[in-house]
């Protein structure tokens, strides 16, 4: 799968840009917990996206309850590894961030399409 076939699996910058007071109340209220990343202007918003599609309350709360196992997963996986990698340009590598990611892959929904992380994968390594 080509990474420019990812605007089926991942919610637009656009849209979530659009539904953020939205995802600032779901996450300011269950993010009480990680209110040091929440707080960190180097993680954000990265971290409250990956917070929200970690969470299908959260994301109901913040208006993408439609999305299924897999879609929620697919967005939560790219926003936690954008959150990683911003965490790491600002504050230097993190072995914790680093095995988190790889945990996240471990709990994947079994209808996942590894081709998509491929693809999701490829797309990160595009990003500065």
């Amino acid at each position: 799968m080509m990474p420019d076939m990812l605007h089926h699996h991942l919610v637009p910058d656009a849209t979530l840009r659009e539904h953020g007071a939205a995802i600032r109340a779901a996450t300011s209220v269950a993010g009480v917990r990680y209110s040091a990343a929440l707080d960190d202007p180097a993680g954000d918003p990265a971290f409250r996206y990956y917070l929200m599609f970690s969470d299908a309350a959260l994301a109901h709360a913040a208006g993408f309850g439609h999305l299924d196992a897999a879609t929620l997963f697919y967005n939560r996986y790219y926003w936690f590894q954008r959150f990683a990698r911003a965490h790491a340009a600002a504050h230097g590598f993190d072995a914790g961030l680093e095995q988190q990611a790889f945990q996240l892959l471990e709990v994947a929904p079994a209808d996942v399409d590894w081709s998509i992380i491929e693809a999701i994968e490829a797309r990160l390594h595009a990003v500065p």
